[in-house]
C-alpha cells in the first residue's frame, strides 16, 4: 500500500511540475520585462552628458540648446564657457530615415569646425545578423572627421546591410548638415579654409 501511495505522489508531483513549466512557456512571450541576457537589458544607453564628456572633454558641460527656429533637441557641449560642439539624436532631427525594418536611432556629435566628432547607436530594429556587419566592418569609422556639408556618397554602404547603411549615412550627414544650418549653431562654426 505504501508503494502505491508513493508512486501516486510522484506522479502528482511530475504533473504539477509539467503544468508549471507549461504555464511558464505560455506566459513568457507575454512578459513585458526584458529577460536577463537579452541584448537590450544588458545594454545601457549613454545620455548626452556621458557622450559629450567622451567625445569632447571629460570636464565638458552638456546642456540642451534652445533653438528659435525648431523644436528639435540639440545639446551644446561647452568648457569654460567656450563651445566645443553639439550632440543630437537622429530621431529628433530631420531627415527621418528608416533601415530595412524601421528607424535607426543614433547619437551624433558635431564640433565647431563642422566635423563629425562621433556616432553611437542608441536603438534599432534591424536584423541582428546583417546589422552586426556595420559594427564590425569599419562602417561607422568613415564618419569621423567628415564635414557636415560632405556629400552622402563619401561614406560607403555595406553589402548585405545596404538599406541600414544607406539610412545611417543619410541620418548622420544630412542631420549634421541640418544642425549646422541652425542660426544658433551656424554662427559658431568656423568657416573652412
Amino acid at each position: 500500500m505504501t508503494t502505491v501511495f508513493a508512486e501516486h505522489a510522484r506522479q502528482a508531483m511530475r504533473m504539477r511540475l509539467l503544468m508549471g513549466l507549461l504555464l511558464l512557456l505560455i506566459a513568457l512571450p507575454l512578459c513585458p520585462v526584458p529577460l536577463l541576457g537579452s541584448e537590450k537589458s544588458a545594454e545601457v544607453i549613454p545620455g548626452p552628458e556621458s557622450i559629450g564628456k567622451e567625445w569632447f572633454d571629460s570636464e565638458a558641460v552638456v546642456q540642451p540648446l534652445a533653438l528659435s527656429a525648431t523644436t528639435q533637441t540639440i545639446h551644446v557641449v561647452t568648457l569654460n564657457d567656450a563651445t566645443l560642439g553639439w550632440i543630437f539624436r537622429t530621431d529628433k532631427t530631420p531627415p527621418k530615415c528608416k533601415g530595412k525594418h524601421g528607424e535607426i536611432i543614433l547619437w551624433v556629435g558635431l564640433d565647431t569646425e563642422g566635423l563629425i566628432k562621433g556616432v553611437r547607436i542608441i536603438d534599432h530594429v534591424e536584423d541582428k545578423k546583417h546589422f552586426s556587419l556595420l559594427t564590425t566592418s569599419g562602417f561607422f569609422e568613415q564618419f569621423f572627421g567628415r564635414r557636415a556639408t560632405d556629400d552622402v556618397a563619401v561614406v560607403d554602404t555595406v553589402t548585405s546591410a545596404t538599406r541600414s547603411s544607406s539610412a545611417i549615412r543619410q541620418e548622420v550627414l544630412l542631420g549634421a548638415r541640418h544642425i549646422a544650418s541652425q542660426p544658433e549653431v551656424a554662427k559658431k562654426i568656423a568657416k573652412p579654409q
